[in-house]
């Protein structure tokens, strides 16, 4: 098959040898087995390569939270009967930097690559920004900016929502960075 991008017209192959080459590629296919190990030697492997910075990640939303004293700490200071005093400055930092990111906030625009497709991409701007309203789509991207300025990662999907209209709504939705692989 081939793809002409001047009349958007998909073609089938003519030519035997193109043909031939199509066989091959499809000969050298893997099979399900072989994709789902390949996917668990994938997986396996980014899980433990990410478990050094989950575990920083995890730290660092309890520094925010206030816990701060490891537990082999808190059991010397209380052995000393001394309270785990903690002065939590972190959020009041951390809320500077996420109101700076509020009043500061972009809009997402897109561009012409041509001089003559500016309305085109007037139009695709304003039903962008439509859609991003009726989803709030910048809150889910305030907490997403947090996350990242917490914990190093942050992290938002875009989907089609069906559960409150047959017809679809579009939903931006913050996803929580330790449930990211």
């Amino acid at each position: 098959m081939s793809y002409d991008p001047d009349t958007n017209a998909i073609s089938s192959a003519q030519d035997s040898s193109q043909m031939a080459s199509d066989n091959d590629a499809d000969s050298q296919e893997i099979s399900n087995d072989e994709l789902v190990r390949k996917i668990y030697k994938n997986l396996t492997s980014s899980r433990k390569h990410l478990a050094t910075a989950r575990d920083e990640m995890r730290r660092d939303f309890d520094f925010f939270a206030g816990t701060q004293w490891s537990e082999e700490d808190k059991k010397v200071l209380d052995e000393q009967g001394r309270p785990a005093i903690v002065f939590n400055r972190i959020p009041r930092i951390v809320n500077a930097v996420c109101g700076l990111e509020v009043q500061n906030r972009q809009e997402v625009q897109f561009m012409p690559r041509r001089v003559d497709a500016s309305s085109e991409s007037d139009i695709i701007n304003d039903a962008v920004k439509w859609v991003r309203d009726g989803c709030d789509a910048e809150d889910e991207d305030s907490e997403m900016f947090r996350d990242c300025i917490i914990g190093g990662y942050g992290f938002t999907e875009t989907v089609m929502a069906y559960e409150e209209n047959p017809d679809g709504d579009v939903k931006v939705n913050r996803i929580d960075p330790l449930e990211i692989l």
